[in-house]
């Protein structure tokens, strides 16, 4: 009997035990919940009252400031944390605002951009080549890298068509002469250029009329004619073409565009469109450098092709030269 009641004693206080722990962890619910929910405030008033110190700048993430505000960001929202961890960490990071972050990969020319409402999480659009209104945002080495390499990728792919067409075709063909051609390996025709630029590209197009001759240095033959705001030049070493633009940064004017356009229609023919390719990345690195400290000269397609801005006159001037 005294046995059963000893035993009796020990259940009861097992079972008194467990109710008092279920009792206390019932308790402990609600507090952990608390701490949450302060732990979550405190990140977003960090994340909101920090934003005018990284805003409106690009942060590199290698940089102190570029460091802490990606830790920021990553820990107060899981739509950034998760993309990170399958993308990696940026080359740069730009803060627009409280709803708006940009992710810039340089090394692959890509980016993403995370859009929030009034909560921590976002929605993330990738992009797999920088939209110029993105790219402009970028420190100007950085940007000038990427155009860089989005030039030598398309002058790759061209160079590997071409070869292809070539091997489909056959063996090219010899550098054609002077005679009725427009060029020759040393000089251009200037006639026979003149005559290409004034034929009409469209129904719409009246072609460059008007050409007068200009007394050139040493003799040289030389002749001008305007056209929409382009001025055009024919020499026996070059042809160019000059249009204005505007004093800062910006995209390649479209009378620009109309004028490399042009001329190269006249000086490549057939081959125009695959120089217009080239050119276009080219003229853009040109255009977004107001200083005219970027200047072009490549070889395109057997020809030497010049491409740069004069501050001082507000000038945009593109040329060919044999």
């Amino acid at each position: 009997m005294g046995r059963r009641r000893n035993q009796d004693r020990r259940s009861g206080g097992r079972r008194g035990g467990s109710r008092g722990l279920q009792a206390w962890t019932r308790g402990l619910v609600p507090w952990l919940a608390v701490a949450a929910v302060v732990a979550l405030a405190c990140k977003t008033v960090e994340h909101g009252l920090t934003i005018e110190a990284y805003a409106k700048r690009p942060l590199a993430i290698e940089s102190e400031d570029g460091a802490r505000r990606f830790a920021m960001e990553s820990a107060f929202d899981p739509t950034v944390r998760a993309f990170s961890a399958s993308h990696g960490k940026p080359d740069y990071l730009y803060v627009e605002d409280r709803q708006s972050l940009y992710f810039f990969y340089t090394s692959t020319d890509s980016a993403a951009v995370f859009r929030r409402d009034f909560i921590a999480r976002s929605e993330v659009k990738s992009f797999g080549q920088i939209p110029g209104n993105l790219l402009k945002l970028l420190p100007a080495a950085s940007r000038e890298r990427v155009l860089a390499s989005r030039a030598r990728r398309t002058a790759k792919a061209l160079r590997g068509t071409g070869q292809r067409r070539r091997r489909a075709r056959g063996p090219a063909a010899l550098a054609l002469s002077a005679d009725g051609t427009g060029w020759s390996r040393r000089h251009f025709e200037v006639a026979a250029i003149i005559s290409r630029l004034r034929t009409a590209i469209t129904a719409a197009d009246e072609g460059i009329s008007g050409w007068r001759r200009v007394p050139g240095p040493d003799g040289v033959e030389q002749r001008r004619a305007e056209s929409d705001g382009i001025r055009f030049e024919v020499r026996p070493d070059s042809v160019t073409a000059m249009t204005a633009i505007a004093s800062g940064p910006s995209a390649t004017p479209l009378r620009a565009r109309r004028a490399y356009t042009r001329i190269n229609r006249a000086v490549f023919g057939t081959r125009a469109q695959h120089v217009n390719q080239i050119v276009a990345s080219l003229a853009e690195r040109v255009s977004r450098d107001p200083s005219g400290k970027t200047r072009i000269a490549q070889r395109i397609a057997g020809r030497t092709v010049r491409i740069h801005r004069l501050p001082s006159g507000g000038w945009w001037v593109y040329s060919v030269h044999p």
